[in-house]
């Protein structure tokens, strides 16, 4: 049940999020990141994070680190990672 909610949630921010353009998105969490972009693997660890915090936003604090692992991986899979 919980697993629903966590999907249904992160479905609904990231229907949201669709309005915006990619380069935005990109860039904001390179600034969160603050990752270097001379480094090999530095888009996809943007995106990492990104998804990261994403979840975090979403669901806050409190849950077993299960719940976490299931709805990152979710976000993960809905941004093609």
């Amino acid at each position: 049940m919980i697993a629903v909610k966590i999907k249904l949630t992160l479905v609904s921010r990231k229907i949201q999020k669709s309005s915006k353009s990619q380069k935005s998105n990109q860039s904001q969490f390179r600034q969160f990141a603050m990752i270097k972009e001379t480094y090999k693997y530095s888009e996809l660890t943007s995106k990492i994070i990104g998804c990261a915090m994403t979840v975090h936003k979403t669901l806050g604090n409190g849950f077993q680190e299960v719940i976490y692992q299931r709805a990152l991986a979710i976000e993960m899979n809905l941004s093609r990672i």
